[in-house]
């Protein structure tokens, strides 16, 4: 019976900086910093058959929210013991982890993106009643001014006719 996990595989090269992950739902990228990736090997005394076989997982493991220093430790060191199985099952936890997240993150910043268009399309709306206001008032201003230049302008045609 084939095993029902789903046999994930990655380039495990890194370009511009992004590693490519396949997983369940399709393909997507990591940051994957290269500086970084070898100072956690280092950090973490990673065996190179670890590197050569699972570059994939070693980025995810870099990069997962779930696990703590200790529990990175752990899973590095008993990788080169580990079953297909078992690297199988790291594997879809660790790309379903990520898929979630990025689900996740894609979801707010789309509620986001809807929030402020949201509120910029209320900003527009305020400062074209802002505007509208301020030309009424310089309208009405206008008007006054006006009406007191003719008013000022019929008093000086009555005062020349009135001298005549």
């Amino acid at each position: 019976m084939a095993d029902p996990m789903i046999n994930l595989q990655t380039a495990g090269m890194i370009r511009n900086g992004k590693m490519l992950i396949k997983g369940i739902r399709g393909q997507f990228l990591i940051d994957a910093d290269q500086a970084k990736i070898d100072a956690v090997v280092v950090k973490y005394s990673i065996p190179q058959s670890v590197l050569q076989k699972f570059p994939d997982l070693v980025g995810l493991m870099l990069q997962t929210e779930s696990m703590d220093e200790a529990e990175r430790e752990y899973w590095y060191q008993i990788m080169p013991v580990m079953t297909d199985e078992q690297i199988n099952k790291l594997r879809n936890i660790l790309v379903n982890e990520k898929e979630q997240l990025t689900r996740l993150d894609e979801e707010y910043n789309k509620d986001l993106r809807n929030l402020n268009d949201k509120h910029i399309i209320e900003w527009e709306d305020f400062t074209r009643k802002q505007k509208r206001k301020e030309v009424a008032e310089a309208e009405a201003k206008s008007e006054v001014t006006e009406k007191e230049k003719e008013a000022q302008l019929l008093k000086e045609l009555e005062q020349t006719q009135g001298e005549k």
